[in-house]
C-alpha cells in the first residue's frame, strides 16, 4: 500500500485515472479509504449544508484538499501503460460560478 496526498481539486475520478489509469480503481479507493471527504467549499458553491457532517460523499465534487488517501500498488487493476505517462496530478473539478 502506497499513501498519497490529495490536490485541489482533484475528484475520486482523478485519483483513480492518476493512480490506476483507468476509472476502474474508483471501487478500490473508495474500499481502503472509507472516511473520504468532499472539500467543503466545493459543497457550500453547490448549496449543500456542511453543517450536518453525515452528507453522503459526492463522486463528482473534489476531494478534501491535503487529503491522505491510501492506494494499492500492486492492484491488478492498474493500467501501467496509461500510469506511466501521466506525468502530473490530475486535477478536473472545477467551482462554476453563475454570472
Amino acid at each position: 500500500m502506497k499513501t498519497i496526498k490529495t490536490e485541489p481539486n482533484q475528484t475520486i475520478y482523478d485519483i483513480a485515472v492518476q493512480y490506476y489509469g483507468t476509472l476502474d480503481g474508483v471501487e478500490e479507493l473508495m474500499t481502503l479509504n472509507p472516511d473520504i471527504k468532499n472539500d467543503t467549499k466545493a459543497l457550500v458553491a453547490l448549496g449543500i449544508n456542511t453543517a450536518n457532517q453525515d452528507h453522503v460523499f459526492r463522486f463528482d465534487v473534489a476531494i478534501a484538499p491535503g487529503s491522505i488517501l491510501v492506494f494499492n500498488e500492486t492492484s491488478k487493476t492498474i493500467d501501467s501503460r496509461v500510469v506511466k505517462k501521466i506525468e502530473q496530478p490530475i486535477t478536473t473539478y472545477q467551482i462554476w460560478q453563475e454570472r
